[in-house]
C-alpha cells in the first residue's frame, strides 16, 4: 500500500513510527487512558501509611488469540504511577519491567496496544499484582484489512449544471476504528472530468474522512464508511458556489411535552445574490442525560440541492411528542454555499411531568391493547427496557411495578379515563444489573428476594455509608445532582449523581442467613466474571453503552450482597467506579454490618 501525498509517496510502514511518535496512538490513547485512569485512583493519604516498598513487576503484552507464549514485540504501554502517567515500548519478546510503589490499596491501570491490534485498557488491584510479581495482558488481533479503492466525481451542485469539477483537491485521511493502525493521510486532485480515485487498506469497520475544495466553491467533508466502500460504492461529491448569506428561524428552542413549528431558512444576501443548499443535516444528538428521539423533522416536500434567491426561503414543520423516558435534543444544519458558513438550530424537548396518565397505553391511542399489557409484563420482568413504553412506567424509577401492571389490567378492562391520575410512586425493590438500555435498574422477581429481612435501623451505618458515598461522589452538574445513603425495606442505599449522564447506584441487600445471600448473590452475579475483592464472593461485568459503559460489581459480605453498578454515558468516567467506592463502603461501614449479620453463624 502506498499512500499518497503532494510531491512524494509514503509507504504505510514509513508513516507508522512517526504517527506514533506524534499522534496516532500515542494522543488518541492518551486523554481516554488518562480520564480513566484517574477514576480508579485510590483514596488520599493521610500521610500516616508507611512508604510502599518498590517492586519490580514483569508485564507481558502478548497475541489473545495464540496465548502468553506469543508475546508482542515492539507493542505499546501506559501505565499510571505515583509520578503520573508513564509510557515505554515491550521487548523483542513483549514484556518489559515496571517498578511498582503504589500502595497495596490502590489500583494499577495498564493500557496496552500494539499495530495490528484492539488496544486494551485492564485496571488491576495493586496488592494483587505485587503478590503475582507479573501482570499479562492479551490483545485481540485487529479484523483483517483489504486493499480497497475510493473513487468518485467532483461536480459543480448548482442545480441544473452538474458539470464536472477539475483540479478539485480532495484529501483524505483514513482511521482504523479499532485504533489498531494509524492514520494515513493523503491528497490528490480530481482529472480534468472530476474523476478521482486512490487505494487505502480497510477493516470491516474502518472508514476514510473525505475533504473536497476547488477555487469559487464551499469546501465539503463526509465519510467513506468500508461497507460502502466494499460494496462498490461511488463517492460522487457535488461542492456548492459560495454566494449568499443564510439565516435559519427559530435557531434555539426549549420546548415541553408536545409542540408544533415551522422552520424558515432565508437568504438575506444583496439583491442578485443566489444561495445553494445541498441539503440539511438531521443529527439526534446524544449524552449527558439526553437519550430520547421524539422529534419529527418533514423534509419531505423540498427537493435539495436548490437555489435560494436573494430575500426568498423555504420552511418545514418540525413537530415534538415527549412519548420516552429521557429529553430530547435535535440540531438541522443547513449545509451549503453560504458565505457565512454552515447555519444551524438546536431545539430540546422536555419530558418531565408528559407521560400520559393512562397507564399502559403505550402509543397514546386512548385504548390499552393485549399486546401493551404484554410488553409491560416483559419489561416487568427485565426483558426489555422501561424505556420501550413510558405508559407502563408512569413514575420514570426505570420499573414497571405491580401496582402499574395492575392498573394498566384495569384500563384494558374498563377503559382509559381522560385525566386519570397516574399510581402514587412507590419505593424500587433492589436492582438487578442487566445489559439494557442505559442506567437500567430492573425489579428482581419475588422468588428470587425470598429470605430478605429489615435490618435494625442504624443511624451510624446510615452515617457511615453517607461518608462513604460523599468521599467518593464529586458533584459537577449542571442539573440534578445528588449524594446520599439511605435506609431501605430490606438494607441501604446509596446514590451518587454527579451530574446528567452519570450516576451510581449501591444496594446492600440483608437475608435471613449467608445460605439466602449466597443464593441471591449467584443469581445476581451469573453475567459476570470472578474477582478478588477482600477474599469475599465478587464477581463483575461491563456492557457498552453508545460511548460510555455499565459497569457492575456484585458481591457478599456474610449474609449481605453489596451491588453497585455506575454507569456512564460518555467515555469520561465521571460516576464513582464500582471497584474504588466498594473499597471505601468495605472499609468505613464493613464491621457496622457484621455486627447485624456476621460472617461466621
Amino acid at each position: 500500500m502506498v499512500e499518497r501525498r503532494r510531491g512524494r509517496s509514503v509507504s504505510a510502514t514509513e508513516a507508522w513510527p512517526a504517527c506514533v511518535s506524534s499522534r496516532a496512538l500515542w494522543r488518541r490513547a492518551a486523554i481516554r487512558f488518562t480520564v480513566v485512569a484517574l477514576a480508579f485512583v485510590g483514596r488520599p493519604s493521610l500521610g500516616l501509611e508507611p512508604e510502599p516498598a518498590a517492586t519490580e513487576i514483569r508485564v507481558l503484552l502478548f497475541d489473545a488469540s495464540q496465548g502468553p507464549s506469543a508475546g508482542i514485540a515492539g507493542s505499546q504501554f501506559q501505565y499510571l504511577g505515583v509520578d503520573g502517567l508513564q509510557r515505554g515500548t515491550a521487548g523483542a519478546d513483549g514484556t518489559f519491567t515496571l517498578i511498582l510503589t503504589l500502595s497495596d490499596d490502590d489500583y494499577l491501570p495498564v493500557w496496552g496496544f500494539a499495530l495490528g491490534f484492539q488496544p486494551r485498557l485492564q485496571v488491576f488491584r495493586v496488592a494483587d499484582v505485587r503478590r503475582a510479581g507479573m501482570i499479562e495482558i492479551g490483545l485481540q488481533p485487529a479484523a483483517p484489512r483489504v486493499d480497497s479503492e475510493i473513487h468518485g466525481v467532483v461536480s459543480d451542485a448548482s442545480p441544473g449544471s452538474g458539470a464536472p469539477l477539475a483540479n478539485a483537491t480532495v484529501d483524505y485521511v483514513y482511521h482504523s476504528s479499532e485504533d489498531a493502525f494509524p492514520d494515513i493521510h493523503g491528497s490528490l486532485v480530481s482529472d480534468p472530468e472530476g474523476r478521482y480515485a486512490f487505494n487505502v487498506p480497510l477493516g470491516p469497520t474502518d472508514y476514510v474522512e473525505l475533504t473536497v475544495s476547488a477555487p469559487g466553491f464551499a469546501t465539503f467533508s463526509t465519510y467513506a464508511a468500508a461497507s460502502q466502500v466494499l460494496a462498490g460504492m461511488a463517492f460522487d461529491i457535488a461542492l456548492a458556489p459560495v454566494g449568499g448569506e443564510l439565516e435559519i428561524e427559530p435557531a434555539n428552542l426549549s420546548l415541553q411535552c408536545t409542540s408544533s413549528f415551522d422552520v424558515t431558512i432565508r437568504n438575506t444576501s444583496a439583491a442578485g445574490e443566489s444561495a445553494v443548499i445541498l441539503f440539511v443535516a438531521v443529527a439526534f444528538h446524544y449524552g449527558e442525560g439526553v437519550y430520547g428521539q421524539e422529534f419529527t423533522v418533514d423534509l419531505s416536500q423540498i427537493h435539495f440541492p436548490l437555489s435560494l434567491a436573494s430575500g426568498d426561503h423555504i420552511a418545514f414543520p418540525v413537530t415534538f411528542h415527549a412519548g420516552g423516558q429521557f429529553p430530547s435534543r435535535v440540531t438541522l444544519t443547513v449545509v451549503s454555499g453560504a458565505r457565512n458558513g454552515n447555519v444551524a438550530a438546536a431545539y430540546f424537548g422536555h419530558n418531565a411531568g408528559c407521560h400520559p396518565t393512562c397507564v399502559g397505553d403505550c402509543d397514546r391511542d386512548g385504548i390499552v391493547s393485549i399486546d401493551e399489557l404484554v410488553r409491560g409484563v416483559a419489561m416487568a420482568l427485565g426483558e426489555s427496557a422501561a424505556a420501550s413504553c413510558a405508559a407502563a412506567d408512569t413514575n420514570s424509577d426505570l420499573i414497571v411495578s405491580i401496582a402499574e401492571l395492575v392498573t394498566a389490567v384495569r384500563h384494558a378492562l374498563d377503559g382509559c379515563e381522560p385525566g386519570e391520575a397516574t399510581p402514587t410512586p412507590t419505593l424500587a425493590a433492589p436492582f438487578t444489573p442487566t445489559s439494557g438500555f442505559g442506567p437500567t435498574r430492573t425489579a428482581s422477581p419475588t422468588a428470587t428476594m425470598v429470605g430478605t429481612i429489615p435490618p435494625t435501623p442504624r443511624s451510624d451505618a446510615v452515617s457511615a455509608l453517607q461518608t462513604a458515598i460523599d468521599e467518593v461522589c464529586h458533584l459537577n452538574g449542571p442539573g440534578p445532582t445528588d449524594s446520599s445513603a439511605r435506609t431501605a425495606d430490606s438494607g441501604y442505599t446509596l446514590h451518587c449523581l454527579p451530574g446528567p449522564g452519570h450516576e451510581t447506584r449501591v444496594e446492600l441487600i440483608r437475608y435471613a442467613d449467608v445460605e439466602h445471600a449466597a443464593a441471591q448473590f449467584a443469581a445476581a452475579s451469573e453475567p459476570g466474571e470472578p474477582r478478588d475483592f477482600h477474599d469475599l464472593p465478587a464477581a463483575y461485568w461491563e456492557t457498552p453503552f453508545h460511548e460510555g459503559a455499565n459497569r457492575y460489581l456484585v458481591w457478599q459480605l456474610g449474609c449481605w450482597v453489596v451491588s453497585v453498578h455506575s454507569f456512564d454515558d460518555t467515555h469520561f468516567a465521571i460516576a464513582p467506579q464500582p471497584f474504588p467506592l466498594s473499597e471505601v463502603v468495605f472499609s468505613d461501614a464493613r464491621d457496622l454490618l457484621l455486627t447485624e449479620c456476621p460472617i461466621a453463624q
